[in-house]
């Protein structure tokens, strides 16, 4: 340990709950601003042409997943910096990017101008996975469990509870206006992090030279860590699956009728509230009994969860399955993110976040086309029912590999 680690270790054992905190909160906003607009983005785009209903499932996909597409390539190139000159710029660089971003979708006319625009939002991507690295960073390892499932419950309970808020904004005063309120929260997390956000072992202008001793290839878990990357993809790709048709499904339960837009988002929100109580609680768990197998407890849950989704007959049905399916949710994604900080090295965290980030944003992109195609082929039933199978598949992964997580 050399002269700078010695001063800041005492402060690095008495700040980091305070940096939880507004991490957390900052979670919690930029989850809402990332989310509430996804819920009518297919009505969004049918009001913008006269699109049949295939065309609005692959329109649909190409919204949802151009983002990521940008994201997939970039992300590892923003963790990469994150390590190198402090993960606190990379959050003002997303939130601020993204806010400029989300604000021109209000002056759309055409499909292309939207997912050109979406594109562009990809290349601001980067926001939660380095507020992981960084809290990563600060937080002693052995209390890394309970911290990160805390800051995910930020963002988790914002993403969904954004849609609910969405869909009442949208139905309230429209889709436009939606986009420029979203950009406002983003503005408000940009000054969250700006003057709440502090690193005790990075500053922006100071090298990072420990990157030049540790590298990702000569990780000493590297094994585990690429496990953990398929995880990510399969996850994503399974959730993903849904997105795009989900607001379609909602449609066709209701048969067009009633508030559809307030509907759908909550449908999309409600898995929230167990998430909100639950994520924290299972992260603490985990430094207990194992984060390998919270993960392979909740992929069970969940296979027995979205299942039934399949097979409802009205709408309040399947809100009941989405309540139950956030107890899973609530897990899957921190876990993984858990065991990743459990076996990275903190001075290449945010390069391994940023690669996680990769592999998260491949699922999204591959997600929904997979979701469309079936959909087009079996109906959005038949997209569940893919979903869980692909599930199955990532249980039988996690079982072979559980004994080798932390």
């Amino acid at each position: 340990m050399n002269w700078k680690e010695e001063k800041l270790a005492p402060l690095m054992h008495t700040h980091w709950y305070q940096l939880m905190l507004i991490l957390l909160f900052g979670n919690i906003v930029a989850g809402v601003a990332f989310s509430e607009i996804m819920p009518f983005l297919p009505f969004f785009l049918r009001d913008l042409g006269d699109y049949s209903a295939q065309q609005l499932n692959i329109y649909s996909a190409m919204v949802f997943s151009s983002t990521y597409l940008i994201a997939m390539f970039l992300s590892p190139l923003w963790g990469k910096i994150g390590d190198q000159f402090g993960r606190k710029t990379i959050l003002l660089l997303s939130a601020l990017g993204a806010a400029i971003t989300i604000s021109a979708f209000a002056t759309v006319t055409n499909v292309w101008g939207l997912i050109g625009l979406r594109l562009l939002q990809g290349a601001f991507a980067g926001y939660f996975s380095n507020t992981n690295a960084l809290l990563a960073a600060e937080v002693p390892k052995e209390k890394s469990g309970y911290a990160l499932g805390t800051l995910a419950t930020g963002f988790i309970t914002g993403s969904l509870l954004g849609p609910l808020l969405g869909g009442v904004i949208g139905s309230l005063l429209g889709y436009r206006l939606t986009f420029l309120i979203t950009s406002f929260l983003l503005i408000i997390v940009f000054f969250i992090n700006l003057f709440g956000v502090y690193e005790t072992n990075h500053h922006p202008w100071i090298k990072n030279p420990s990157l030049q001793q540790v590298t990702i290839n000569v990780l000493p878990k590297k094994k585990i860590i690429v496990s953990l990357y398929i995880t990510t993809l399969l996850i994503q790709i399974g959730n993903n699956s849904i997105n795009p048709i989900r607001s379609l499904y909602v449609a066709q339960l209701i048969q067009n009728t009633g508030n559809v837009n307030l509907m759908n988002g909550v449908v999309a929100s409600a898995p929230g509230v167990a998430c909100l109580l639950t994520s924290s609680y299972f992260g603490k768990v985990g430094d207990r009994i194992g984060t390998g197998r919270i993960l392979k407890i909740s992929l069970l849950a969940t296979i027995c969860f979205l299942l039934p989704m399949a097979f409802v007959t009205n709408i309040w049905q399947l809100v009941f399955l989405q309540l139950l399916i956030g107890l899973s949710d609530a897990a899957l994604m921190p876990s993984v993110n858990i065991l990743l900080t459990k076996n990275t090295p903190v001075s290449i965290s945010s390069s391994i976040f940023g690669y996680n980030q990769s592999f998260q944003s491949a699922g999204i992109v591959i997600g929904p086309f997979v979701g469309s195609f079936i959909a087009n082929l079996f109906g959005y039933r038949g997209v569940f029912i893919v979903a869980t199978l692909l599930f199955c598949v990532l249980v039988v992964i996690i079982k072979a590999a559980n004994h080798q997580y932390a």
